[in-house]
C-alpha cells in the first residue's frame, strides 16, 4: 500500500493470489458460494513510522492495516496486536544501517 498499490490489489495479493499460487483456490481465497466462511475485517489507521523494506532501506510509512475481527470457517477468532509496532529493536538495527543507504522514493 505504501508503494502505491491500490487497496483492492493489496487484498487480492494476500487472498486469491496466494490461493492460486498454492493451487488451493478451490478451497480458500474467495468468498464465492460453497467456499468456507473465512473473513477478516480490516481497519486502515494513520501512523508515522520508519520501516525497513526487503533490501534494508528505511521507508516512511503513514498508514497501516490492522485486523479487527477474523472468522475461519464460520467461527470467530481473537485478534491481537503487537504491544509496540514496529519493534524498537528492529528499528534501532535499521537506523544504524541508515548512514550507508540511499533511499530513492
Amino acid at each position: 500500500m505504501h508503494m502505491g498499490m491500490p487497496i483492492y490489489d493489496v487484498i487480492k495479493a494476500v487472498t486469491s493470489a496466494p490461493a492460486r499460487a498454492y493451487n488451493i483456490a478451490d478451497e480458500t481465497g474467495s468468498l464465492s458460494e460453497g467456499m468456507p466462511g473465512d473473513v477478516t475485517v480490516l481497519k486502515i489507521e494513520d501512523c508515522d513510522v520508519m520501516l525497513e523494506d526487503t533490501v534494508g532501506q528505511l521507508r516512511h510509512v503513514c498508514r497501516k492495516i490492522l485486523a479487527k475481527a477474523v472468522w475461519r470457517e464460520g467461527s470467530r477468532f481473537q485478534t491481537t496486536c503487537a504491544k509496540e509496532w514496529p519493534s524498537p529493536l528492529s528499528q534501532e538495527k535499521s537506523l544504524k544501517q541508515l548512514v550507508d543507504q540511499v533511499v530513492r522514493d
